[in-house]
Formats: C-alpha cells, sequence, structure tokens
C-alpha cells in the first residue's frame, strides 16, 4: 500500500497524497483518537464532582488536554486525507504538520501540569507534617529523655528522627504527640502547685502568651524532676485546649516547643523563685 523504496525522514511529508499512507495513518490514528474522547469525557466529568480546588484543577486542565489531544488526531486525519483530495505542495503539507505538532506539545505540557497540581496538595501537607515535627523536637526529646519508657524507642538526634523512614511521618507526629501528653502528665508530680501562675505572670507581655507559659511550665517541671523527688499529689492539669484533631494539637505544641528553646536556665530558676513567692500569696491556689 505504501512506496517504501527510500528512506522516509518525516513519513506524512514525503508520503504525502498517497491513499495507502491515508489509509494506514487512519488506521494508526483511530486509537489516540477514542482515547481522548474517553478520557476527556471521564476527566471533564470527574471534574465537577472533585472535592478540593487542587483536583479540580488538575482534573480540568487533563480533561482540556484531552479534548486537545482529539482535535489534533481528527486534524492529522484531515491533513492525510486532504492531501489525497487535493494535491498540496510539500511546503503547505509541512506547514500543517509542524502547527499540528506544536499543538502536541502544549497538550503534552498541559496534562504534564494537570497531572502534578493534585500532588502538590499532598506534597505540601507532608511538608508541613515534616516541619512541625522539626520544630516540636526539642520539647519532645526533653521529655522523652525524661521519663524513659514514655516513648516507644529511646530518642535519638533530630536528623536521624527526622529521616527514619520505617514508620510513617504521620504516624510519628501523632506518636510524639501523646509521648509529650504522657510525660506532661507525670511532670504533675515534680511541677510546684502554683508554677503555672507563675509561668503565665511571666509570660504576660510575650507574643505568643498562652504557648509560652505551657513551655515556661514544662521547661521548669524538668528542672524540679532533676532536683526534688515526686510529690504525692499532683499539681493541676495544664489549661485546656479545644484541640479537634492531631494536627491542632501537633501545631499547639510546635508553638510550645519553640518558646520552650528560647527558654534559659536562669529564667526558669527565676520562674521557680516567683512560684515559691506565688505559693505564699492568698487567692492564689490552683484549681
Amino acid at each position: 500500500m505504501v512506496d517504501r523504496d527510500k528512506p522516509s525522514r518525516n513519513f506524512l511529508i514525503d508520503h504525502a497524497g498517497q491513499w495507502g499512507v491515508a489509509v494506514y495513518m487512519t488506521v494508526f490514528y483511530f486509537f489516540p483518537l477514542i482515547t481522548t474522547a474517553v478520557c476527556g469525557y471521564q476527566w471533564t466529568r470527574a471534574t465537577r464532582q472533585a472535592e478540593s480546588t487542587s483536583m479540580r484543577l488538575g482534573l480540568g486542565l487533563m480533561g482540556l488536554s484531552m479534548w486537545m489531544g482529539l482535535t489534533h488526531t481528527a486534524a492529522r486525519i484531515g491533513i492525510v486525507w486532504a492531501t489525497v483530495a487535493f494535491p498540496l505542495s510539500t511546503s503547505a503539507v509541512q506547514f500543517l504538520v509542524d502547527a499540528t505538532s506544536i499543538w502536541m506539545n502544549l497538550l503534552f505540557l498541559i496534562v504534564a501540569v494537570g497531572a502534578s497540581i493534585p500532588t502538590t496538595r499532598a506534597a505540601a501537607a507532608r511538608w508541613k507534617t515534616w516541619r512541625t515535627l522539626y520544630r516540636t523536637y526539642p520539647l519532645w526529646f526533653d521529655l522523652v529523655d525524661a521519663f524513659p519508657g514514655t516513648s516507644l524507642y529511646p530518642p535519638g538526634r533530630r536528623l536521624a528522627e527526622l529521616i527514619y523512614i520505617r514508620v510513617p511521618i504521620d504516624v510519628r507526629l501523632d506518636r510524639w504527640t501523646q509521648d509529650i501528653a504522657d510525660a506532661c502528665e507525670k511532670l504533675r508530680y515534680y511541677a510546684p502547685r502554683n508554677l503555672m501562675f507563675a509561668a503565665e505572670d511571666t509570660t504576660a507581655s510575650h507574643p505568643d502568651p498562652e504557648p509560652a507559659a505551657e513551655a515556661y511550665w514544662i521547661k521548669a517541671a524538668l528542672e524540679s524532676a532533676d532536683t526534688v523527688p515526686a510529690n504525692p499529689y499532683a499539681a493541676a492539669t495544664l489549661r485546656e485546649k479545644p484541640f479537634v484533631d492531631t494536627d491542632s494539637e501537633a501545631a499547639w505544641l510546635a508553638r510550645v516547643s519553640t518558646a520552650y528553646s528560647h527558654i534559659t536556665t536562669d529564667q526558669v530558676r527565676e520562674l521557680l523563685l516567683h512560684s515559691a513567692e506565688v505559693e505564699s500569696e492568698p487567692g492564689r491556689q490552683p484549681q
């Protein structure tokens, strides 16, 4: 059907006008014609049902690229049959083929962008989790180091903990929040009764006072745990926070850890002295 006596540099251009080429390319383009039509329909329809903006945008671009692919395929079929029905010059055929090639390259770019957009949401969520782990590490390390057995495994260096891949990163963040909560519960037996009152007085002018007060309470309680035996009765619990999930709790602990990292030993000792003074003030008994 096709004269192939000479090698072709460009099959469509070198064999333009041959009916055998038109038949062959029509069969060849039948598969992408059906594929792009089906994918364009499905992805466009799924765009309306997508829950997230990133998914809607990604599916919309991918659907658009498939409709462009359908147009490209139909145009190629039209070109090969046009060269059979109407004698066209080589330059005219070259122009039409090059134009559809540019259209095809644009199609590939759009489908690549569309396929990448939904993954950016997952990448952003993973980065946020990793960053929360990074910020929470100082607080978590000191607490689980002070109370061995609180964590499922001994704490390691920050880099080693952050690149640990055997446990998913979101599972580790959930474990760390539980470890911190368990260690803070144990700290209640070492913290002075009015330590939270003193911490709140100390952090009243802090840019982020509530997490800073909790950070001071933890740091001072850890200092007490190193120097005094456990009390028979636990101090009052930390202030209630309206956590709705692990992510909100972890975000709070990251703020606490940030403040915790900037507290010096002298500040802790001043806080413990201030706590002893608060202890003697009337009307400042713990709830």
